[in-house]
């Protein structure tokens, strides 16, 4: 009788859980994933709603053209910096002649108007380089040059984005295994990039049918524990008939 008590128990257990996935929105992440916001040691320029964070740091980093031989930039917040530049050879900038030092920086700017298509999963960052006389020199053609964006949020897999021209453009990213580092390699230019989560931002709409499903979800786990009940109340009433 004990067996079969706990396989009736493991069967209203499944129905309840199955009722749960299939009404939650399908954005609601698993009951078994607890991986959320990392508000501890991710800095964010504009934290989201409910997140405190200590302000982003940046970089800074002199660069002699034709002499360095490659140069590794990185902010400085811990062991793996959220933003990081690596450039490779001596000249991988087109800079004017007589430009004998570049100064790149690394820095996280507030957000442009132009929204991504998706969710931020870092700051919008911008790599930059410049001269003495003001000028912003391009990458050189074939200039080997990466960045690496660490992710906010360890759930699921951004890509890296770069805004240019009022528009987003996502680069083939890569990352390391066992970290939450994401890379973008053979760069075209620099500019501004953040790493961002593929997919459609909820509307005001969504939210609401969000809450909707919700609702549901309550109603017909409530339905689903009175049916248990019931079928617990049947079981008993049958195994002490049994007994008589």
């Amino acid at each position: 009788m004990r067996a079969h008590r706990g396989l009736l128990w493991l069967l209203v257990a499944g129905m309840l859980l199955g009722a749960v996935w299939l009404v939650l929105p399908p954005t609601t992440p698993p009951l078994y994933d607890v991986v959320s916001l990392h508000e501890g040691p991710y800095r964010w320029l504009k934290p989201p709603p409910g997140v405190k964070s200590l302000p982003p740091t940046s970089a800074r980093a002199l660069f002699a053209v034709g002499t360095t031989t490659g140069a590794d930039i990185a902010t400085a917040e811990k062991a793996i910096p959220q933003a990081r530049l690596i450039i490779l050879g001596s000249k991988p900038f087109r800079v004017p002649a007589g430009v004998k030092t570049v100064v790149i920086t690394i820095r996280a700017i507030a957000p442009p108007a132009t929204q991504p298509a998706g969710t931020y999963y870092s700051n919008v960052y911008r790599f930059d380089a410049e001269t003495a006389g003001g000028l912003h020199p391009p990458l050189a053609r074939g200039a080997d040059a990466y960045i690496e964006l660490l992710a906010a949020i360890h759930r699921r897999s951004p890509v890296i984005e770069r805004y240019a021209h009022g528009s987003w453009t996502a680069l083939p990213t890569g990352t390391f295994i066992g970290t939450h580092d994401f890379i973008a390699q053979n760069l075209k230019s620099l500019g501004d990039y953040a790493l961002v989560l593929p997919g459609k931002a909820p509307s005001a709409g969504s939210s609401t049918l969000s809450k909707l499903s919700y609702v549901f979800a309550g109603i017909a786990v409530a339905a689903l524990l009175v049916l248990a009940a019931v079928l617990f109340l049947q079981f008993r009433h049958r195994s002490e008939g049994s007994t008589v």
